[in-house]
């Protein structure tokens, strides 16, 4: 048996190591197992399976597909494919090769068999959202026209601070980018109405 020359993580230190033997029930249970089975019965890796294989001469069975259950057909008459994903735990691929196996086909799904929940109207979608003018609880100023006339003119104006800062209360607006004082915002908003007139 050849022996492996490992490093130590810890010190850095080499040392040999040797490899694990073959237990001596391998050779018989390889010829039932696959290598996944295998590696998780010995709680070894991949690797040593695979060398013990090479040992002894025996190649382990390959990896069988789940076989159809045998209430099948019974399950196919009352559940949908989907529903026998769930009910079996099973991938809907598993569900085909099993549909195409023995040829019979689960429920077909039914859309209109679904009833939608009743739900309430709701009166505020049914009338709309009502203007901005109804909703507003103070009465208009000149300012406000001011700057409607702007919103005209696809500019987004705004009460803000003197930084810019969106304000509801704020002693400021703003026009685009612009921060304008009330006096500005009438100025403005009297320049495009001449030009409309």
């Amino acid at each position: 048996m050849s022996e492996m020359v490992r490093i130590d993580k810890r010190s850095g230190n080499r040392f040999k190591a040797t490899p694990r033997p073959m237990p001596e029930d391998f050779p018989k249970l390889a010829q039932g197992m696959n290598r996944y089975q295998l590696v998780k019965h010995y709680k070894t890796s991949d690797k040593a399976v695979a060398r013990w294989a090479t040992e002894c001469g025996v190649t382990p069975r390959r990896t069988t597909n789940r076989p159809v259950p045998d209430d099948w057909e019974a399950m196919c008459a009352i559940h949908t494919g989907a529903e026998l994903s769930r009910m079996f735990q099973a991938d809907y691929k598993v569900i085909r090769r099993w549909i195409a196996e023995t040829e019979i086909e689960p429920v077909p799904f039914d859309r209109k068999s679904i009833v939608p929940p009743k739900r309430k109207p709701d009166p505020f979608k049914q009338m709309g959202a009502p203007h901005k003018a109804i909703i507003r609880d103070k009465p208009r100023s000149i300012w406000d026209d001011a700057a409607d006339v702007l919103r005209a003119e696809r500019w987004a104006v705004y009460r803000c601070d003197e930084k810019g800062k969106a304000d509801p209360k704020g002693r400021y607006w703003r026009a685009g980018m612009v921060i304008l004082t009330p006096d500005d915002l009438l100025a403005r908003a009297d320049r495009y109405r001449r030009r409309a007139a």
